[in-house]
């Protein structure tokens, strides 16, 4: 509460409860609140007072990993004392004195609240406190960890972070400064078309009271010529600033993914030297392999307790045991076109391609280098007819997919949206599709390895009763589509054959051919047609209930 504010005037105020959830939202990966105010201890209330660990460098590099909301206040449940030196009250003036005389190249907040707690309590009547805050999305064992401006000794792994932090921030800075000027530009054409409706408004008055309208054809020639200018100037300007935007998120998804990418290199570099060196030598007792593991525990806060040689995976900004977990992509903007899809917006990345199967091989490695919105769902039938005028579906529903479409059929309907919306959609690849199926899984379905577990994911023979469904009821996957395994097959742009036995990088499949490829499975088929690999051909201008598709909408650089 500021001092004018009171509980009648709740929009100068925000209470305890309120901060927690604000600080639970956000992105922010440490955050530590200092609250110098009266019974500020509230934030803890149910929760125990942290002690403080012993402070090593493993505990710092442990501590920067994990995801931190905890505070540090001047007191607990009673009122505290503003007179204190140089016009500061008296916590924040020995909160400041204990950050100036560290000499520490870097320092926790527990190591500053152990310096300030006890002056202050010799000094006022209260009684500092520092801990974890309850129900705000932090880990007990992450914490903000305090630099020290211009020490040469910080810790390897430490700079070459804060390096990656200053390079996102000169992006957001950059990216910032040109929206701004942007904002002022498009500020200022609506201000001249403001001007501009202003003489308009005066001829129709002008108009209203008798005068004489052929006498003024050329001046409004010239306010109508005029408007059309800077209206369009105006709106290239909006489409423009919306263009540098999305290329600005792009650019940001892209140099998290290749941190994520760097940090991972650099840990299993590590986890397969232990495993080639340590592990297996004949010549090093267990007690010094064991010892060698923890270390290589603590230098990526992994817990100790671990099994030795177990898998490792960096991903989203920490280590974890096993594979990475299913977290939807990061940086996976979604937007919505004028006839309702919804677009979600995929990373580059690479992926093993294909399976042993027979048409499916060779396994091969394919890079998709740019990033591509995909649709959510599969193309319905009320987006179809939006479009094209026609619904040739058999199972008739505005939520259903589309199907008895050809090739040819959904490639219209592309070329014809790309024309309404001043944009480029197109089908998938072939690639395009599994690397979006797939979401960075290797099993059988993204679902998992058993057919059991498709169930909770597709629409398929088994589930089905013979008929297409509504499409996004079933769970999605990693990236967020729906319904890429079953309900409908679906077009790619690709021709059928052979994979080739090399890797290949945004491949586009043969360059002629008689059958265009169907993938995913559908309501008619068995489990195995809906596996993540698996791949048919058709011929182009083949209309069945069970044939649809989903569009993609390529990236303006």
């Amino acid at each position: 509460m500021p001092w004018d504010a009171t509980a009648n005037t709740p929009a100068k105020w925000i209470d305890n409860d309120r901060i927690r959830k604000l600080l639970k939202a956000s992105k922010a990966r440490h955050i530590l609140l200092i609250s110098d105010s009266c019974f500020a201890g509230d934030f803890f209330r149910g929760v125990g007072v942290q002690a403080t660990p012993q402070i090593l460098d493993g505990t710092i590099r442990k501590a920067f990993t994990r995801m931190s909301r905890k505070a540090m206040t001047s007191g607990g449940l009673e009122p505290v004392a503003d007179g204190g030196q140089d016009g500061q009250s008296v916590y924040t003036w020995w909160l400041l004195k204990a950050l100036e005389e560290t000499a520490d190249p870097y320092v926790l907040p527990e190591q500053v609240h152990d310096r300030l707690k006890k002056a202050v309590a010799a000094n006022a009547g209260q009684t500092p406190i520092y801990g974890l805050l309850h129900e705000a999305g932090g880990e007990p064992d992450g914490s903000f960890v305090f630099f020290r401006r211009g020490s040469s000794a910080l810790d390897a792994a430490m700079k070459k972070k804060m390096v990656r932090i200053e390079a996102l921030k000169k992006l957001d800075e950059e990216a910032a400064e040109k929206a701004q000027r942007q904002h002022e530009e498009i500020a200022r054409k609506q201000s001249q078309l403001q001007a501009l409706d202003s003489r308009l408004a005066a001829l129709r008055k002008k108009f209203g009271a008798g005068g004489a309208v052929g006498s003024e054809f050329d001046e409004m020639l010239a306010i109508a010529r005029e408007r059309t200018r800077r209206g369009e100037e105006l709106e290239e300007l909006r489409k423009k600033a919306e263009e540098d935007l999305r290329r600005k998120e792009l650019e940001l998804a892209e140099a998290r993914r290749k941190q994520e990418e760097e940090q991972n290199n650099q840990l299993m570099t590590d986890l397969d030297s232990f495993r080639k060196d340590v592990h297996p030598s004949k010549f090093l007792d267990d007690d010094f392999k064991q010892q060698t593991w923890k270390a290589l525990c603590q230098k990526w806060g992994v817990p100790e307790s671990t099994q030795m040689g177990s898998s490792l995976t960096y991903a989203r900004g920490k280590v974890h045991t096993g594979d990475a977990p299913l977290i939807p992509f990061a940086g996976g903007k979604k937007m919505k076109n004028t006839v309702g899809m919804e677009l979600v917006l995929l990373p580059s990345g690479e992926f093993e391609m294909g399976s042993t199967e027979y048409g499916e091989e060779p396994v091969h490695t394919v890079k998709i280098s740019k990033p591509f919105y995909m649709c959510s769902t599969e193309v319905t039938q009320a987006q179809y007819e939006a479009v094209m005028g026609k619904n040739p579906s058999n199972f008739k529903a505005k939520d259903l997919p589309i199907e008895t479409v050809s090739w040819e059929d959904a490639v219209e309907f592309c070329k014809k949206l790309s024309e309404k919306e001043k944009k480029s959609y197109r089908l998938p690849t072939e690639a395009e599709w599994e690397f979006a199926c797939r979401a960075g899984t290797k099993t059988v379905y993204y679902s998992g390895d058993n057919e059991k577990d498709l169930d909770d994911v597709a629409w398929f023979k088994d589930n089905s009763d013979r008929t297409t469904h509504p499409v996004g009821k079933k769970k999605p996957n990693a990236f967020g589509l729906y319904d890429i395994h079953g309900n409908v097959w679906e077009w790619c742009s690709d021709w059928y054959r052979h994979y080739p036995s090399k890797s290949a990088i945004d491949p586009t499949g043969p360059t002629s051919g008689v059958l265009r490829v169907g993938r995913g499975g559908g309501w008619d088929g068995s489990a195995r047609f809906c596996r993540s690999a698996h791949r048919r051909g058709a011929s182009p201008g083949n209309r069945d209930d069970g044939l649809g598709f989903r569009a993609v909408l390529e990236v303006q650089r």
